[in-house]
């Protein structure tokens, strides 16, 4: 009986997440999910998912957060952060989750920021959750 690798593992759970019917990106998903179970990164991931061999704890693990996926738990809270403009912010449920969109807003106000001559600059950022935007 061969042993199930990180890529298998992988591929059932793209497969899982295909088939609850969620509309979700079952690749980006599958694979963050699998990679934080597995605490591994993603280049360790795609050199060496064949060789990689979870362990029974690390099955249930990636099962089990798989089912929150399809409870429809976005993945930021599953694993507890997301990367905005390449920063890790520490999330949870208590916190609105940093977009990809938001992005845009932060460039502007820099854009504008840097056109400005402020004598005294003060920039606040209150009550916004992870902050993200500041």
């Amino acid at each position: 009986m061969s042993r199930i690798t990180a890529r298998d593992l992988y591929k059932k759970g793209k497969e899982v997440l295909n088939d609850s019917l969620y509309d979700c990106n079952s690749e980006i998903d599958a694979r963050v999910l699998l990679l934080y179970s597995l605490g591994i990164s993603a280049e360790k991931f795609f050199a060496y998912g064949d060789e990689i061999f979870p362990d029974k704890d690390q099955v249930e693990d990636y099962e089990n957060l798989l089912r929150k996926r399809i409870a429809r738990v976005p993945v930021a809270y599953i694993i507890g952060k997301k990367e905005f403009m390449g920063i890790e912010f520490i999330v949870n449920p208590s916190v609105l989750i940093p977009r990809p969109a938001t992005e845009v807003l932060v460039e502007k106000a820099l854009e504008i920021a840097g056109k400005e001559d402020w004598s005294d600059p003060m920039v606040a950022d209150l009550g916004c959750g992870s902050g993200n935007i500041s």
